[in-house]
């Protein structure tokens, strides 16, 4: 023990001497022999701190700790080294700690110290909680206040005396202590209130604002301590007054927060009711008191639960205005005190207090209400003051606003509020009751009895209830209700008296007029007796004159009448009625008097349903229909109809919305006019003529659908009514569906065969029936429309001919676009109509220009031509009629005008002179009639189009001007644009009309011109292509696309992705152009090439053979060096196809003639005729047997030739063919030399060296093989590919080395071509079935791999790929359902293959196995 106290002395000495590495050894010695050595632990912490150990220097003092908790040793040193490492809630633990301490140990001083100490750090260093922990051990619930309460007082004259003072203050007067906790604690409440509410509000998924605020409030304030530092502030000797009644306000305001956060359900709910008790008392107090707190007094006026404003305590409201004088709260009850003449208060010796008129109350109560949002009573007084005042819209707003100010007075308070819920019940539900009648009634029912069932004897509510069965016609309901009014008041002059006028008027309702008069009168006696109350007065004795009426008594009546406006000028039903007597009962009748008092009722009162009514039909008479509107939407106003759009309710005045309606369809604002009659139908659903006219506006607004159900729905009402099918018909019309509306136009005549109006939409509908059938390629049915148009405008003219204009603008109309068709069928008809227009226009003396066109008609075979003449004749003729307006004479010269420009489009003879000199001028007229319309411009610029190219282009953009969104437009503009040559602005144009309409063929046409002009043919193809897929399309399309693929198909036949199939769109736009155009020789001629490469070699030789009788006719005609050589051309082709049909004569002769018409022409294009025409002979001489013939013929073809390589190696090669088929070594030997011959001169003709090598191949004559490819083989790779991109010559070795037998060499041989070009799909393919032909499984299935199976192409080299793919994974260990879906989606695509069908046998047999 010794040695350990020498080292413990040691150690101290030398924590005294500052050797701390000393002092740490010693403190370790002693620590080796005596580990719980409180003091060593305590120097070895000394050590290490002061040597920077802090780490061991805290483990060593934590363990001191543990050793003696109570010894402030260690506690000190701990603090020290807290304090130099800065970990200060740590130091502050240990302040602490030392604290308590000195406080067992009864040291005053060095508690104190460490206290002081302690709140610096915390106020330095840590939050706002940490620093109301330590000012609370100040105070006398602290467990140190007894040991601090030993201290001397401060002496404030030297207080830096002691080392204490701030602790000495403190115990001496704790009240700033307190003070200071407070502003702590609000401040970090208010903060973490706000902060947290942020947080949670950026949530994904976060509640309202509202919600969020009450929780985070109830979470804040429910375990806040400032009520109990309040009420220690409140309870402290040393508050002032002032500061008492500030925190006074500031616990009345925490608590009243507090609770409207806490929740009403729940177990916390008796937490809320204790705290609005504790309120409540505490608010009495004050009150009663008369403190000066103006929220505290708020809390209480808005707490009180009272059913009228009578029941409020004027004295606290007096009281209230004294008090706080300048509050707005206080405004209100002043104001309130002026409206009802209440004084502002009754003491004399208050100060003077704002004065408020009561002129000005009611404003000033509708300005408070504004200024307090919150308010209960605000709502309470405003609503009565609007309830009084008769304003039911606002009454309505106010009192469902009280309610839910109500709602939320009750869920802050924890309380019900039930005579304010019943109050602005009542004011809701009466208000309801008597705002636009009967709208609101059911709402109002719900609302009136939700009160009565809580008070049945509620007077208003009843009354209110007894309305509303009056406003359903429920009379004796209604009465009960009244009387019972009565009896619960039967000496009341407001309320009583008014139930049992009430009464007398369902009395009367059920027809009993004696009693109910007798009652009238009784009542009127009362009344009359009464100041101010006019109205009543006036009503009553109305209602009375009313029970004189139904009992026939009208001089009675109408004396009642003028004496209720006697007592009431204003009283619009009686100058009502008064109107209805001068019209109906006196004598004479005095209509103008009669209008005067409707026109006065109405002014006085809209709701006047009866007078409104009379007064429109009145309007209507005399067809002011502005004012008929004035009438309809101020009635429509008078019963709240403003909302009718959205309202469920059903109008109550449905004429006034259907004149609405129809006032706004003469205005073509059509979205308004449906939108009334709508209105108006749900009022009166079985109005047929409202129906008609929605269909019609439906019609107008594009609705077409709409249109179609709505007039059905009329037809259904009123079946015999032939209106409706009419308008149907113009429905249909307007959708294009001009078959139906031709349809439902006959069996409208079937009916009323002579309705001219029926007539004409007939003709009008088989015209437009034609137009639509043009442009769907239906022909035939248009010839028969156009004709029928045109005898159903007779019948219309012989029926009446007061529409003859109209007629013969049908007639003119139809034979136009009859013109259009080039070969018409129906000829007997149209020349029976030609005949009959004849006869007529012989005898019309102004028809100058026509004139000799009708002279030279002859009836028989009549054209499209004819047709045209006699439309030109008609229009001139309508002409002569006059016009009735500007926009008649335009559109007579303007389709004059367009006749005469298509006329002069046939460009023959006179037709072409007549109409050059005129259409110009026509159309010039058209224009000056109209300037307006966009059409009369475009066709002023297709006029011009050829002739004028500054006035074609001004027209146009004129007609841009009227309307830049006319698709046509814009198209002539490109047109004419292109035609000159300008494509940037062509372009521009055509991007335009194709914005406007992208299915507007021309517009397509006009940008595939542009495309071919810039040199982009396959893009010019491509939209040719879009266009003839369109739904409408042109025939100037059809052709161009047919020209443009069947001459790419034709420059690359050498491709094997180029098939049959490949021209099968061209035949088929052929065939439809053909059809629209037979006499169109160049395409019959193109027809019969595309038939030809398709394979209808029959049909190719019928279409040529009617091209060459089209042209024969034609050079005749004009004996054109053109025509001429297209004859020979085409005989040459027919030569050709003959010989494929077996006509080997017929072609002979066909030739004979072409080489008769070429003689001796040496021309490139004469030449290949020649030759080939040579060479056809030859082949039908050879197949005749005229084997000497033939080769003479070939020789002439090989002479014709000439030094033009291309042609002889083609002859030679067909010369080869030729003698290679007839047989015997000799003529083998010459096909033989004649292809060598031909490769010597033209060793590049890969045609011939395939040809050559096949023949060596045929015959196992390796030497002829290698002859025939040895120099090609001997090329460069990128030259061979070039001279041979189909890998033909790869093709024949490989065949020639299979043929051998000579397996491997054939795969080699196929490998090297892949090696050459491994790009090449066509290689791939090609050695891939090699391989699995001889076995070779993995390097199939390798090949394949490299080959997507998404690569485009045909879908027969698609199928190809497939097939082999499939092949290969069923010969190869794998999911037998892949090959399967391979070889069907093979087979999908390329159902015509055999090669993918036995694929599909062989996998599924593979499969099955």
């Amino acid at each position: 023990m010794a040695a350990v106290k020498n080292k413990l002395k040691a150690a101290r000495t030398a924590i005294g001497k500052g050797d701390f590495s000393a002092a740490q050894e010693a403190s370790l010695e002693v620590l080796q022999e005596d580990p719980s050595n409180y003091n060593a632990n305590v120097f070895l912490g000394i050590a290490h701190l002061e040597l920077g150990q802090q780490d061991k220097s805290e483990q060593a003092y934590r363990k001191a700790i543990q050793i003696n908790a109570t010894s402030p040793l260690a506690w000190q040193g701990i603090s020290k080294l807290y304090a130099q490492t800065k970990q200060w809630d740590k130091h502050a633990e240990s302040l602490d700690s030392l604290t308590h301490i000195f406080a067992r140990s009864d040291d005053a001083t060095k508690c104190a110290e460490s206290l002081q100490k302690y709140v610096d750090v915390c106020r330095q260093h840590l939050g706002p909680l940490q620093v109301v922990t330590a000012l609370t051990l100040y105070l006398p619930t602290s467990d140190l206040y007894p040991v601090l309460s030993s201290l001397p007082p401060p002496d404030i004259t030297n207080p830096d005396a002691t080392t204490t003072f701030a602790a000495q203050s403190a115990i001496q007067n704790g009240l700033p202590i307190v003070q200071e906790i407070v502003q702590i604690l609000e401040k970090y409440e208010d903060a973490a209130f706000i902060q947290e509410v942020d947080k949670r509000r950026k949530r994904l998924g976060a509640p309202s604002p509202d919600i969020i605020r009450q929780e985070v409030g109830y979470e804040v304030w429910s375990g806040s301590r400032l009520q109990e530092f309040y009420n220690e502030t409140i309870n402290h000797p040393n508050t002032s007054d002032e500061l008492r009644r500030e925190t006074e306000s500031k616990l009345f305001s925490h608590k009243q927060r507090l609770m409207s956060v806490i929740p009403s359900s729940g177990e916390v709910s008796k937490r809320k009711a204790q705290m609005s008790e504790e309120l409540e008392e505490m608010v009495n107090g004050i009150v009663l008191l008369g403190v000066s707190n103006e929220p505290v007094w708020r809390y209480y006026i808005e707490g009180q639960d009272i059913y009228s404003l009578e029941e409020y305590d004027v004295a606290v409201l007096q009281k209230f205005v004294v008090l706080f004088p300048y509050s707005v709260f206080s405004t209100l009850i002043l104001a309130y005190f002026a409206y009802t003449g209440i004084p502002p208060t009754t003491d004399p010796e208050s100060p003077p207090l704002v004065t408020i008129e009561y002129e000005d109350s009611f404003d000033a109560i509708q300005d408070s209400y504004n200024d307090l949002p919150d308010s209960v009573s605000a709502s309470r007084i405003l609503v009565n003051a609007f309830h009084e005042d008769y304003d039911y819209e606002n009454t309505i707003k106010v009192a469902e606003l009280g309610l839910e100010r109500t709602r939320e007075l009750e869920s802050e308070r924890g309380k019900v509020f039930p005579k304010t819920r019943r109050m602005f019940n009542v004011m809701l539900g009466t208000s309801l009751v008597h705002y636009y009648p009967p709208k609101h009634h059911t709402r109002a029912l719900r609302t009136l009895d939700d009160v009565l069932s809580d008070d049945e004897a509620n007077i208003p509510s009843l009354m209110g209830r007894a309305y509303i069965l009056q406003a359903s016609k429920d009379w004796s309901a209604a009465a009960e209700l009244f009387l019972r009014v009565n009896e619960l008041l039967p000496d009341d002059v407001y309320e009583g008296i008014r139930a049992r006028e009430e009464h007398a008027w369902c009395t009367l309702q059920q027809g009993d007029g004696d009693v109910a008069a007798n009652e009238l009168k009784a009542v009127s006696e009362v009344l009359d007796h009464l100041e101010g109350r006019g109205p009543d007065q006036a009503r009553c004795w109305w209602r009375t004159g009313k029970c004189a009426w139904q009992t026939g008594e009208h001089e009675q009546a109408y004396q009642c009448f003028i004496t209720a406006l006697k007592r009431s000028p204003s009283f619009a039903p009686a100058f009502s009625d008064l109107g209805v007597f001068y019209l109906e009962v006196a004598d004479p009748p005095d209509p103008n008097r009669a209008s005067k008092c409707f026109q006065k009722a109405f002014e006085l009162d809209p709701t006047q349903a009866d007078a409104a009514r009379r007064l429109a039909e009145s309007f209507a008479e005399e067809r002011e229909w502005d004012l008929v509107e004035v009438v309809a939407r101020r009635t429509i106003e008078g019963e709240g109809g403003n909302d009718q759009a959205t309202s469920k309710h059903l109008p109550v005045n449905s004429w006034a919305w259907k004149a609405l309606g129809v006032v706004e369809l003469n205005r073509k604002n059509y979205p308004a006019a449906i939108q009334s009659l709508q209105i108006s139908l749900r009022g009166e659903p079985d109005d047929q003529a409202g129906w008609v006219r929605l269909g019609e506006a439906y019609a107008r607004a594009g609705r077409h659908a709409a249109a179609i159900k709505a007039l059905e729905h009329a037809k259904a009402l009123r079946p015999d009514d032939w209106i409706c099918p009419y308008l149907i018909t113009d429905v249909q019309s307007q959708t294009e569906h001009f078959t139906e509306a031709v349809a439902s136009l006959q069996s409208i005549l079937d009916e009323r065969p002579s309705e001219l109006g029926v007539l004409i939409a007939l003709s009008n509908a088989h015209l437009n029936n034609g137009a639509q059938q043009v442009s769907l390629g239906f022909f035939v049915r248009a010839e028969v429309s156009f004709l029928t148009a045109i005898e159903v405008a007779w019948k219309a003219m012989e029926t009446n001919s007061g529409f003859s204009r109209i007629a013969w603008k049908i007639i003119g109309d139809s034979l136009f676009r009859y013109s259009a068709i080039q070969s018409p069928r129906e000829n007997q008809r149209l020349s029976d109509a030609l005949v009959t227009l004849k006869e007529i226009l012989e005898a019309a003396p102004s028809i100058p220009i026509s004139k000799p066109l009708v002279d030279s008609f002859s009836p028989g075979i009549v054209s499209a031509l004819n047709a045209l003449e006699f439309a030109v004749a008609t229009y001139e003729y309508r002409i002569s009629f006059g016009f009735y307006d500007d926009k008649a004479k335009a559109s007579a010269w303007y389709d004059l005008g367009v006749a005469l420009g298509s006329l002069r489009g046939r460009n023959v003879g006179y037709h072409a002179i007549v109409a050059q000199d005129h259409v110009i001028r026509c159309l010039k007229e058209a224009v000056s009639a109209e300037p307006d319309e966009e059409l009369h411009w475009i066709a002023l610029g297709n006029a011009y189009f050829l002739k004028n190219a500054k006035s074609a282009q001004h027209a146009y953009i004129r007609s841009l001007e009227l309307n830049s969104k006319n698709v046509a437009t814009w198209t002539n503009l490109g047109l004419l644009y292109l035609h000159h040559q300008d494509l940037e602005l062509a372009n521009q144009a055509f991007l335009r009309a194709q914005v406007l309409d992208p299915n507007y063929p021309v517009a397509w046409l006009g940008q595939g011109l542009v495309a071919s002009a810039h040199g982009h043919e396959l893009d010019a193809e491509r939209i040719f292509e879009h266009i003839v897929e369109l739904e409408t399309t042109i025939a100037e399309a059809d052709i161009l696309y047919a020209l443009r693929l069947f001459s790419r198909i034709v420059k690359g036949s050498q491709d094997p992705g180029v098939t049959r199939e490949s021209l099968v769109p061209a035949f088929f736009v052929l065939d439809r152009y053909c059809q629209e155009r037979p006499n169109d020789e160049s395409a019959l001629h193109l027809f019969s090439l595309v038939c030809e490469r398709v394979g209808h070699y029959d049909l190719a030789v019928e279409l040529i053979t009617e091209a060459i009788s089209i042209l024969e006719a034609k050079y005749e005609e004009s004996e054109d060096p053109a025509i001429e050589k297209q004859f020979t051309i085409a005989n040459t082709n027919l030569g050709r196809l003959r010989v494929t049909t077996g006509d080997f004569y017929g072609a002979m002769e066909s030739l004979e003639t072409a080489l008769g018409l070429i003689g001796d022409d040496d021309t490139t294009e004469s030449r290949v005729l020649r030759t080939q025409s040579y060479f056809v002979t030859g082949l039908s001489e050879f197949k005749c047997g005229d084997l000497n013939g033939a080769m003479e013929s070939f020789q002439l073809a090989l002479s014709s030739a000439g030094e033009d390589l291309a042609m002889v190696g083609h002859i030679s090669v067909l010369l080869a063919q030729a003698l290679w088929s007839l047989g015997g070594d000799e003529a083998r030997e010459s096909a033989k030399s004649q292809l060598l011959q031909c490769i010597s001169s033209d060793p590049e003709n890969l045609e011939a060296i395939n040809l050559l090598a096949g023949m060596g191949i045929l015959t196992d004559d390796d030497g002829l093989v290698d002859a025939a490819l040895s120099e090609m083989l001997s090329l460069p790779l990128d030259q061979r590919a070039a001279m041979d991109p189909h890998h033909d010559v790869n093709g024949l070795l490989v065949k020639h080395h299979l043929g051998q037998g000579d397996i491997p060499r054939a795969f080699s041989e196929a490998q090297k071509g892949i090696f050459a070009q491994p790009t090449s799909k066509e290689l791939k393919i090609r050695t891939t079935s090699l391989a699995l032909q001889n076995g070779r499984i993995i390097q199939a299935i390798a090949l394949l791999a490299s080959i997507s199976e998404k690569v485009e192409g045909t879908p027969a080299e698609c199928a190809e790929r497939l097939r082999l793919r499939a092949v290969a994974e069923s010969l190869s260990p794998s999911d037998g359902a892949e090959p399967l879906r391979l070889a069907r989606k093979a087979v999908k695509l390329n159902p015509a293959s055999f090669e993918a069908w036995s694929t599909l046998a062989f996998v599924q047999n593979t499969t099955i196995q």
